[in-house]
């Protein structure tokens, strides 16, 4: 479970238990760091590889906003809502047209999803990402929703209602 160096277990001792978890479910998801300014992508499941077709130096020099997977039909206004998030540290759930690095399109929901230490304070996000592309097959998808929080922002959609 590669980390970057200067982010690993020593940092975060809990990083290694939402790798696990997350990677038990199936899930695509990215860890980023938020102790820097810049807020990098610290770990990424190898789902996230398979499910977008980047390589692993690719998406390690990237940060939350999540920029190569940016298209013509990215909605920039839901980009802001993700960084709304990250300075406000609440999460926050929205529907992105994103682009595969062949040029497909995938329409997927993108959880940003806070992760506090012990003294309360955002450590790290989570960004899940869920194809809810038509025609896609179900099993694909986790089947093990992620618990939202008291804060979510949803876009205007309920989780339950799709």
């Amino acid at each position: 479970m590669p980390i970057r160096r200067e982010c690993g277990s020593q940092q975060f001792p809990f990083i290694e238990a939402i790798i696990r978890k997350f990677e038990s479910q199936n899930r695509v998801f990215v860890i980023c760091n938020a102790t820097t300014p810049h807020v990098p992508i610290i770990y990424s499941s190898d789902r996230f590889f398979e499910f977008t077709g980047f390589s692993r130096p690719e998406v390690m020099k990237n940060n939350y906003t999540i920029q190569l997977l940016h298209g013509p039909r990215t909605d920039l206004t839901k980009i802001r809502q993700i960084e709304a998030g990250v300075r406000q540290a609440e999460e926050v759930l929205v529907q992105l047209c994103l682009y595969r690095k062949d040029g497909t399109e995938m329409l997927c929901n993108v959880i940003l999803i806070p992760v506090r230490n012990e003294t309360s304070v955002v450590v790290l996000y989570i960004l899940n990402f869920e194809d809810v592309t038509a025609g896609k097959d179900p099993k694909d998808t986790p089947s093990n929703p992620i618990p939202s929080s008291s804060k979510t922002k949803n876009d205007n959609r309920s989780r339950t209602s799709r």
